[in-house]
């Protein structure tokens, strides 16, 4: 199994499926809206597998103008983790499109509040 680039319009209804629960679980500002038209529009790219799919957001640092590969939203029906699963495919997805760093963010773990602010997520870096 491997993942495969999508048209979101061609499989919206499982795709919302899974936000529904990536935004149950994680939360966020963001709306199932907002993740359809980026990927209509290429602002965000939707990868399928047979069991979830994961969307990239490419970045570009404002200092360093390194490239970074955003997992932006990653689902999975098992409960396997789709990144975890096809991580060698995503480096090689970042590394064949020359990006310099790949990304992903996980819901944090650990303490949750430090001097009023509060722990939203963690971020892994790869560098490429």
């Amino acid at each position: 199994m491997s993942l495969k680039p999508a048209y979101i319009r061609s499989c919206w209804p499982f795709v919302l499926d899974g936000l529904k629960e990536v935004k149950k679980l994680r939360g966020g500002t963001w709306r199932f809206e907002d993740v359809y038209a980026d990927c209509v529009h290429k602002v965000a790219h939707l990868w399928l597998a047979d069991e979830g799919f994961v969307i990239f957001r490419p970045e570009v640092d404002d200092y360093s103008g390194q490239k970074i590969l955003l997992v932006w939203m990653a689902w999975g029906q098992s409960d396997d983790d789709l990144i975890d699963k096809y991580l060698p495919q995503i480096v090689d997805i970042a590394k064949s499109q020359e990006f310099d760093i790949l990304r992903f963010y996980r819901h944090a773990k650990g303490p949750s509040d430090y001097k009023g602010f509060r722990k939203t997520h963690t971020v892994y870096d790869m560098d490429l």
